[in-house]
């Protein structure tokens, strides 16, 4: 693992890219993207929890929607509440 972070700084790449880590933005209460995921593990409008390489994380709230999903990234809208790791 060490020799991946050496190469990543000296390329100047993203750790979370070159580690396989998710990276969770939050925007206010009302946004959270989450990137680097693996699979979405529950959706209900109170909560959503995401499946990632370090864990489960579990974004909670109300009237919580998936706004926007690719690839690479999940947003998820609505009132946050809390936003965690398990």
């Amino acid at each position: 693992m060490e020799i991946k972070k050496h190469v990543a700084r000296f390329m100047s790449l993203p750790l979370q890219v070159v580690l396989d880590q998710p990276q969770v933005v939050l925007t206010g209460n009302n946004e959270a993207v989450v990137e680097n995921y693996k699979k979405i593990v529950a959706y209900a409008l109170d909560h959503v929890r995401i499946l990632t390489s370090a864990g489960e994380v579990a974004v909670r709230g109300k009237n919580l929607t998936l706004a926007q999903l690719t690839q690479e990234s999940i947003t998820v809208k609505g009132q946050i509440n809390s936003v965690g790791y398990s």
